[in-house]
Parts: structure tokens; sequence; C-alpha cells
């Protein structure tokens, strides 16, 4: 009965395995699937006015993202000064 058992008990583990092993190949090939799909140049049916605004909106985005982090850089950058101006240090001007 054990070996039964053990035979019964294999066969589950190596099909186990076996149906991990195809979902994730399967699931893999699903992802590249749509990786490529989604990419914009594999649609033609977009006509040349569609293409140059999608393309002039990405560059809105890409503008408005570098203002904000400059905007936070800039804010970032005063906020040391005031903490520097805060804390006295040495420096030339308190060895008079």
């Amino acid at each position: 009965m054990s070996s039964l058992w053990s035979a019964i008990s294999n066969e589950i583990k190596m099909n186990t395995l076996q149906y991990l092993l195809v979902s994730a190949g399967a699931i893999g090939v699903v992802l590249v699937v749509l990786t490529y799909y989604n990419d914009e140049d594999i649609f033609p049916s977009l006509t040349e006015t569609q293409r140059k605004r999608r393309i002039k909106k990405e560059m809105r985005k890409m503008e408005k993202s570098l203002i904000k982090r400059k905007r936070r850089m800039q804010e970032f950058r005063e906020k040391i000064a005031r903490k520097s101006d805060s804390i006295p240090s040495v420096s030339s001007k308190y060895f008079y």
C-alpha cells in the first residue's frame, strides 16, 4: 500500500511541477505578446495627425514632469540653505 501511495504522490508532484512550469511559460508568452503589441509602431491605423498629437501630448507630459522636478529641487535647495544659515558652522566669517 505504501508503494502505491508513494507512486501516487510522486505522480502528483511531477504533474504539479509540470503544471507550474507550463503555467509560468504561458504567462511569460502572454506578457511578451502584450508588450510587443502595446508598442505604438505596431498599429499603423493611426493617421499622421493622430501620431503628431500623441507625440505632442507625450512631450507636454515630459515637460510638466521636468518642471515639477525642477520646482522640487529648487524648494529642496532653499530648505537646505535655510537650515545651513540657522546652524552656526565654522567658517571664515566667525574668525575676525
